[in-house]
C-alpha cells in the first residue's frame, strides 16, 4: 500500500438511479488535521456536532449514510462531503468511550471525482478498514477509476492508507444501492448491491487486481428488479456470515427484506416475516431507507430489524435470522430508518428515527428489556433527520450518530450517547 495522508482526489452521487418505489404494488408476492470551519460543538440535550458543513460547500446530501465503527474504547465516524461542484471526499470523528469528541471533522479521503453516500468501517484483524467505492478520476488509465469496490486502512484512524487492490469483480459498485462489509475471523467480507445487478454480490478477502478477477466473489440474482440497502453479519458461534438486502422485485417471492447464509456456502433466501403486507389489491413493503439493521447477537445468530406495515409502519419487527422467533418493540409505530447495534455483554440495542424524535431499546432473546426504552428529541435546531447509525463498545452504553437538517438548509452529522443503570 502508498501511505497517503490525503488519498489523492472527490464527489458522487449514484449514477443512473433505479427507480425505487418504496412501496409498490404487486400481486404477491487522508489529512492529520481537523478542517477549517466550525469546531464541532455540544448541542442541547447531549447532542454534539461532529461535522462541519452548511449551505454551500462543504455540504452533506440527505442520502449521505455515516459509518459507525469501534476504535478500541472509543468510535469513529466516516460520511462523505461534497467539497466542489466535482470533488468529493469522506471525513472522520473520533469520540471517546465518555462521549467526547477527540477528533474533529478531519479528511481521510479528498479529491475524488466520485464516492459512494454510503461507505462501510469495521475493524480487521485491529486495523480500521473502509469498504467504499468511487471514481477517484476520469483516467481511463487510473485503477481508481474502474468503479470497483476498493478499502483504505488505518492502525490509528487518522493515518490512511489506499488499498492496493480490490473487493469486487464488479466495475460498478461506485453505482451501488447498498454496500457493506463485515470482519469474517480477519477476513473482510463485502457485500453489496451494484448498479448493473438485480440483487447482490459478495466477495471474502481482497485480491491485488482492480477490478477482482471473474469468480473471486459470488453472487444472487432475482427474477425481478431490484435488490437494495444490502447488509452482512458473521454467526459468532457458527461463523456463518449472513446477508440482508430489501427487494421490490416484480416477482410476489422475491419482494420484500430477504436475508440468507452466504458463507461458507449460499444457501435459499428467506423473506422475512411481516415485511411485505397484503393489501387486498396486491401486495406492498416499505423500504428501509438505509442499510438494513442486521447485527450479530454475541451469543450466536442474526438479528434483522425491520419495518412491519403499509403505507406506513405499524411497528418495528425483530427476527432471528433463519428461525421463527420474532417478536415486536412496543411503542414503535411510525419509525422510519432503523439500526441496530450489539453490547459486549450480549444484549441488542434497537435505534430509529420517529419523525423528529429518536428511540432507541434495549433488547434480549426474548424481547424489549424492561424499561429501557428512550425517547429524545432531535438535535438542536434539526428540521429533518435523515439516516441513523448506532454502535455499542460497552455494557448498558449506546452511541448514536443522525444526519439531520438545520438552520440553512446544511445537513450536519450529530452524535449522543445514551447509558442504562
Amino acid at each position: 500500500m502508498t501511505a497517503s495522508p490525503h488519498i489523492a482526489a472527490s464527489r458522487r452521487r449514484r449514477s443512473g438511479p433505479r427507480t425505487l418505489a418504496v412501496g409498490i404494488a404487486l400481486a404477491l408476492g487522508l489529512a492529520l488535521a481537523p478542517l477549517a470551519g466550525p469546531a464541532p460543538a455540544a448541542g442541547a440535550g447531549g447532542w454534539s456536532r461532529l461535522s462541519a458543513t452548511g449551505g454551500g460547500y462543504p455540504r452533506m446530501s440527505n442520502i449521505d449514510e455515516p459509518t459507525l465503527g469501534r476504535l478500541g474504547a472509543g468510535l469513529q465516524v466516516v460520511w462523505p462531503v461534497q467539497t466542489s461542484p466535482s470533488t468529493t471526499e469522506y471525513q472522520t470523528a473520533i469520540v471517546s468511550a465518555a462521549g467526547q469528541t477527540t477528533l474533529g471533522a478531519t479528511a481521510i479521503l479528498s479529491g475524488w471525482a466520485d464516492l459512494i453516500a454510503d461507505p462501510r468501517l469495521i475493524t480487521v484483524g485491529g486495523v480500521q478498514f473502509l469498504a467504499f467505492s468511487g471514481l477517484r478520476s476520469t483516467d481511463s488509465t487510473d485503477p481508481y477509476a474502474t468503479g470497483a469496490e476498493y478499502f483504505a486502512t488505518s492502525a490509528d484512524g487518522r493515518a490512511w492508507e489506499l488499498g492496493a487492490g480490490s473487493l469486487s469483480e464488479s466495475t460498478s459498485a461506485y453505482a451501488d444501492y447498498g454496500n457493506d462489509a463485515v470482519d469474517n475471523a480477519g477476513t473482510p467480507v463485502w457485500v453489496g448491491n451494484p448498479g448493473t445487478v438485480t440483487g447482490i454480490r459478495w466477495q471474502s478477502g481482497t485480491t491485488p487486481a482492480i477490478p477482482s478477477p471473474a469468480g473471486a466473489g459470488g453472487s444472487i440474482s432475482l427474477a425481478g428488479c431490484c435488490g437494495y440497502n444490502a447488509a452482512a453479519a458473521r454467526d459468532n458461534a457458527t461463523g456463518a456470515v449472513f446477508a440482508a438486502f430489501y427487494s421490490n422485485s416484480s416477482d410476489p417471492a422475491e419482494q420484500g427484506i430477504q436475508a440468507g447464509q452466504i458463507l461458507p456456502s449460499p444457501a435459499a433466501l428467506t423473506r422475512a416475516p411481516g415485511s411485505v403486507t397484503n393489501t387486498g389489491t396486491g401486495a406492498d413493503s416499505l423500504s428501509p431507507d438505509q442499510r438494513i439493521a442486521m447485527v450479530s447477537r454475541p451469543g450466536g445468530g442474526v438479528l434483522v430489524a425491520y419495518k412491519v406495515g403499509y403505507p406506513t409502519t405499524s411497528r418495528i419487527r425483530v427476527w432471528l435470522v433463519g428461525t421463527s422467533r420474532q417478536f415486536d418493540l412496543p411503542g414503535s409505530s411510525g419509525a422510519g430508518r432503523i439500526a441496530m447495534a450489539a453490547e459486549p455483554g450480549g444484549q441488542v440495542w434497537v435505534a430509529w428515527i420517529a419523525g423528529s424524535r429518536l428511540k432507541a431499546a434495549r433488547i434480549n432473546a426474548s424481547g424489549v428489556v424492561p424499561r429501557s426504552t428512550i425517547t429524545w428529541t432531535g438535535p438542536p435546531g434539526a428540521s429533518t433527520l435523515w439516516k441513523i447509525g448506532a454502535s455499542s463498545g460497552a455494557l448498558k452504553r449506546l452511541d448514536v450518530v443522525v444526519t439531520a437538517s438545520g438552520a440553512g438548509g446544511g445537513i450536519n452529522v450529530w452524535h449522543r450517547q445514551a447509558t442504562r443503570r
